[in-house]
């Protein structure tokens, strides 16, 4: 009892105030004496609260200055919560609240505040006990966690990477009571949306797997979580059923953390879709067997040009051989010297386009 002050209370209400003290003792005290609160009821408070609100340590207020010292917008709530612990006296402590309070160095500091109210009777007034604690510290490491926890999902919603986690029991990643947890995205890139629809299973993931990918990729996994060694890498790619019964490829990967000993205790990792990857390889071979083919075929235009060219050429030699001898002929020669002449700009022409198939063939064999 030496803790409040002042002290003014008559034996009998030094003990029920002891009792209450005792209940709820380790924290800041305050208390107030009778019924009927009014604003300028006397708060006495512990030494210990007028250090958390940076107070001399004999102090006592009105009730309507600490009603003050409480935030505006939790104010209300405050004399709520006084007037419940009254009108409900059940002889406990009540759930504490949290309120934000006016510190004397004028910052505003939260506190969690109880109350405990006990009737008056014959021989004792009644009181109104309370605690309070500074909160502060919890709530800025709460309120970092919630940034960084918004900020993950935030990243990892951008990444498209879809998460699970597996928390191993017992050190046997074969045990039915080991826990998954598949993240929204994981769901999302499956064409699912709730806990109910793919649940946090392993077999929720297992079941989906390509029958051509099963066996190798269970196989993969069980061979990561044994290794002790940590050794054994976990990167694999196979094709799982969409929600739609279609099948996409996807990349998996894995770490896990281990005890001194190697025994697996969790696991973590990541879902890629790399449909559109896949999809481009099939183009490029694709494109790559269609340049062969077209390389092929350039090829043999080449050679075709080449004895379209020989031909050409044997046939004006031929056409020249037949103007010499239509000029030996003299007259019985002319008409023989007509077709020779046709023959020989048959020849040219004929030279003519196979000079312009080379140079198509040559833009086709260049073409990338």
């Amino acid at each position: 009892m030496n803790e409040l002050q002042p002290a003014r209370c008559q034996d009998s209400n030094d003990h029920v105030l002891l009792q209450s003290l005792m209940a709820i003792s380790g924290q800041g005290v305050w208390a107030i004496e009778g019924e009927n609160y009014q604003p300028t009821t006397r708060v006495w408070l512990s030494s210990k609260a007028c250090g958390l609100l940076n107070l001399p340590s004999t102090s006592s207020m009105t009730l309507a200055a600490l009603i003050q010292r409480v935030h505006e917008d939790e104010r209300e709530a405050f004399q709520l919560f006084i007037r419940h612990a009254v009108n409900h006296a059940t002889g406990r402590e009540a759930k504490p609240v949290r309120y934000r309070i006016l510190v004397e160095d004028q910052s505003w500091q939260w506190f969690s505040v109880a109350a405990q109210y006990v009737p008056g009777d014959a021989h004792s007034v009644a009181m109104l006990t309370g605690i309070m604690e500074n909160i502060q510290d919890a709530v800025d490491q709460s309120s970092e966690y919630e940034i960084l926890s918004t900020r993950f999902n935030l990243a990892r919603e951008m990444l498209n990477d879809g998460l699970w986690d597996l928390d191993i029991i017992n050190g046997n990643p074969m045990n039915p009571s080991n826990v998954f947890w598949w993240s929204p995205q994981f769901r999302k890139l499956l064409g699912f949306e709730t806990v109910e629809e793919f649940p946090d299973v392993l077999e929720s993931w297992a079941s989906r797997l390509h029958p051509e990918d099963k066996g190798f990729t269970l196989d993969a996994f069980g061979a990561h979580l044994m290794d002790k060694s940590g050794q054994t890498g976990f990167d694999i790619e196979y094709r799982l059923m969409l929600r739609s019964g279609e099948y996409r490829w996807f990349r998996a990967r894995g770490q896990t953390r281990r005890s001194a000993d190697g025994t697996p205790l969790r696991a973590v990792g990541a879902l890629i879709d790399i449909q559109s990857h896949k999809d481009r390889l099939v183009q490029d071979e694709i494109e790559k067997g269609r340049l062969e083919s077209a390389a092929e075929t350039a090829k043999e235009i080449a050679e075709l040009v080449s004895e379209n060219g020989n031909i050409a050429a044997q046939i004006k030699l031929i056409s020249l051989n037949a103007s010499i001898e239509a000029a030996r002929a003299g007259i019985h020669g002319r008409g023989f010297s007509v077709i020779a002449s046709a023959i020989r700009g048959l020849a040219e022409r004929t030279a003519d386009i196979t000079d312009q198939i080379s140079r198509l063939q040559k833009r086709i064999s260049h073409k990338p």
